[in-house]
């Protein structure tokens, strides 16, 4: 990598302890001081809650496993790979291979897990999320969904998940994240 404008860039410092302006349904706002390196202080609204696995499911016919569901922070229905929190004192790994199942009724042969974490907004939250591969899905037969949610299972073929994408309709980014960490992996063509 080639530098092109070189700049001393430094950490702020945390001022103060934060300021929890809300909290509902596992997420926060809160407001918390930074300092600059030169000395300047100014307050930023954060957002958070708890951090997720996305789990990208290749069937055993390499076709890919999909959710569709109703998202409140979009107002709209979403076309995503399946996901969700860890439950207590659960690594996202055993929360990778439970979301699968109970969410599309599928087990995965193995899944890969992928330590990296991808931050949903550098600026504003603390929370990422983790990719997993889930290998030679196959189905069982049966969701175990929560109470507030209504899941439609898809499957789609290479080819079609990438139109959906080029066409724009496959808008979540950790859907996007793990379609190409799959790729990557060599478990995933780009088509």
């Amino acid at each position: 990598m080639k530098t092109i404008i070189s700049a001393n860039v430094q950490p702020w410092t945390k001022v103060g302890e934060p300021e929890e302006l809300t909290k509902s349904f596992g997420a926060y706002l809160m407001k918390q001081a930074f300092r600059s390196p030169e000395g300047k202080e100014d307050d930023f609204s954060l957002f958070g809650g708890k951090n997720w696995a996305t789990i990208c499911p290749i069937t055993k016919d390499g076709n890919l496993v999909l959710v569709r569901q109703y998202k409140q922070g979009i107002n709209d229905i979403v076309l995503e790979f399946p996901a969700g929190t860890a439950e207590a004192a659960e690594d996202l790994e055993k929360t990778a291979a439970r979301e699968l199942t109970e969410e599309t009724g599928y087990r995965a042969g193995q899944i890969i897990s992928l330590d990296y974490r991808y931050y949903i907004s550098t600026r504003k939250s603390p929370n990422y999320f983790r990719v997993f591969v889930a290998l030679r899905c196959s189905f069982t037969d049966h969701q175990k969904l929560d109470a507030d949610e209504n899941i439609e299972v898809l499957e789609a073929t290479p080819e079609e998940f990438w139109f959906m994408v080029r066409m724009g309709e496959i808008v979540d980014p950790s859907t996007l994240t793990a379609a190409l960490q799959a790729v990557f992996l060599g478990q995933l063509l780009l088509v």
